[in-house]
């Protein structure tokens, strides 16, 4: 017979501190003694359960270790934790994972090895990139390349929105300050539209192999894609474009954690690697790194389809503004993390990377500031990890408060009163001083919706 209880909040957090991906000090391992013995005091076989993947058929266990620590129980018929668990990587880990959001200012970007020292071909496959895993280089550079462009924040503009080809103008300037090798900049091998592909992969095909001292002969391919299969990118036009190595697409969660397996979706911006698998292949797509963006219209790099519909809104807010009160008000999708990857005592910090930061700007010279994250999921681990990021992300952001722009709470609401919420708190945190105190009428409530519900979807704190 198995018995089972759960653990104290307290002893928790303390075990989190000692042995999550977060912690780790000899201070917070000494302070967790007691927990620990006590577990294996219970008596032979008492383990640590964890609830971070409520669909498995057995939850991930923790087995105390004498009396002092524990390990984690990767035997056959015990899964592993769920990535985003504080107990599935060790500190260390961690630390590398958290260094990888970090913005990068290097001007020198290495994608590929020479054949010398890796000639194999490159495994196909297809896996989820998420803020749990190491953000891969791709990734990097396709984010780097955004935001140096201005490609992740958006203006006010006076008439129609730009078009795509003039939104990725300003990109080439931002490539070439990027090398790919000794004295190849990623301008000169980089291909922004299907139609010059085939120009670009003969030039890669002829280029010699002197020309790339520390690397092997290849370039870049970016482009807004339908789909993202196992194998192949399928772009807009249908085109159906093989991939030999790996494919990686933001914003795919693992089917037994919670929420949707599934919560982004097209349209895509992919970077791709054009090179050679092996010296006696042709040039073909090596590997890509596939992310969600805005909309059909727009380049910006989201993650999910729940933060476009967040965005729309922003926009709408924005459009309001500018025109009726003569506010600027900017919008930005920071990419990279706002915060260190590393604490004063050397235990890992996660990423710090709000969904949206808005800020209004008055003619008077007053500015507001306020983060913005859009919540798409309704466990209580994920809701969990927010309260405490929330609080960080604002004061890394200058904002004087985190609004939330909820999709799943309160679980009675239909979802144009969230919506309307978080109208609201927009028109307060954001909006003229003289109608702070009455929102305009798009973002009432119903009278009988308004609650705690509503304070807790704003988040102050002094900045």
């Amino acid at each position: 017979m198995t018995t089972a209880w759960a653990l104290d909040q307290a002893d928790d957090c303390i075990l989190r501190a000692a042995f999550g991906c977060y912690g780790g000090t000899a201070a917070a391992r000494a302070a967790a003694v007691h927990v620990v013995r006590r577990v294996q005091a219970t008596g032979r076989g008492c383990w640590i359960l964890c609830d971070c993947r409520p669909a498995a058929d057995r939850p991930p266990a923790l087995v105390p270790v004498a009396e002092t620590h524990i390990r984690r129980h990767l035997q056959a018929g015990w899964p592993q934790h769920a990535e985003a668990c504080e107990f599935f990587r060790e500190p260390a880990e961690q630390a590398v994972i958290s260094a990888s959001y970090r913005p990068i200012h290097r001007s020198q970007v290495r994608l590929v090895r020479s054949f010398e020292v890796g000639p194999s071909a490159p495994l196909q496959r297809r896996e989820p990139a998420s803020p749990a895993n190491r953000r891969p280089q791709l990734a990097r550079l396709l984010i780097r390349l955004l935001t140096e462009a201005g490609l992740q924040r958006i203006d006010p503009v006076a008439s129609k929105p730009p078009s795509v080809g003039e939104q990725l103008s300003p990109l080439w300037r931002a490539a070439r300050g990027l090398s790919l090798d000794r004295g190849v900049r990623v301008a000169d091998a980089l291909c922004m539209s299907l139609a010059k592909l085939p120009g670009l992969m003969e030039q890669i095909t002829a280029a010699p192999a002197k020309a790339y001292p520390r690397t092997r002969p290849h370039g870049l391919l970016l482009i807004r894609l339908n789909e993202a299969a196992a194998e192949k990118l399928i772009a807009l036009n249908g085109q159906e474009l093989p991939v030999v190595g790996r494919i990686a697409l933001y914003g795919e969660r693992p089917r037994d954690e919670p929420g949707p397996a599934v919560s982004a979706r097209s349209p895509y911006l992919a970077l791709c690697i054009l090179a050679r698998p092996t010296p006696v292949d042709p040039v073909q797509i090596h590997s890509a790194y596939v992310h969600p963006c805005a909309s059909m219209g727009r380049v910006m790099l989201v993650d999910s389809d729940l933060e476009r519909e967040t965005l729309s809104i922003l926009q709408a807010f924005q459009w309001r503004m500018a025109r009726r009160h003569q506010a600027v008000v900017t919008i930005e999708k920071p990419m990279d993390s706002l915060g260190p990857a590393v604490a004063e005592d050397g235990t890992p910090l996660p990423p710090l990377i709000p969904d949206f930061v808005v800020t209004a700007r008055y003619r008077d010279g007053k500015e507001r500031r306020v983060v913005v994250e859009t919540m798409g999921y309704a466990d209580e681990g994920y809701r969990g990890r927010k309260r405490v990021l929330h609080p960080r992300m604002g004061r890394a952001a200058g904002a004087m408060a985190v609004l939330e722009h909820d999709f799943h709470l309160p679980g009675h609401w239909q979802q144009e009163w969230r919506d309307n919420r978080f109208k609201r708190l927009l028109w307060q945190s954001l909006g003229p001083e003289e109608l702070a105190a009455a929102e305009p009428a798009a973002a009432r409530q119903p009278a009988n919706t308004i609650g705690d519900a509503e304070r807790g979807a704003m988040r102050t704190f002094p900045t």
